[in-house]
């Protein structure tokens, strides 16, 4: 039961991330060949990245960082 709600999570996930990788229209990548640890590493990346954009976006230009 735990393995099929975890494969049913893998999968919006892999669906939610080729709507960002694929729809760009030029150059597809092949989400379907990682396994489902590696869909999971990738969403935890994009997460934190999503932190640091956010965070960078919403920081006044006088008191960002080099970084942003």
């Amino acid at each position: 039961m735990l393995r099929d709600a975890r494969g049913q999570q893998v999968a919006e996930i892999r669906d939610f991330l080729g709507q960002i990788y694929n729809t760009q229209g030029t150059r597809v990548e092949d989400l379907d060949s990682l396994t489902d640890d590696e869909v999971i590493a990738l969403a935890k990346n994009l997460k934190g990245v999503c932190r640091w954009l956010r965070r960078c976006l919403t920081v006044p230009k006088s008191t960002k960082s080099n970084i942003c």
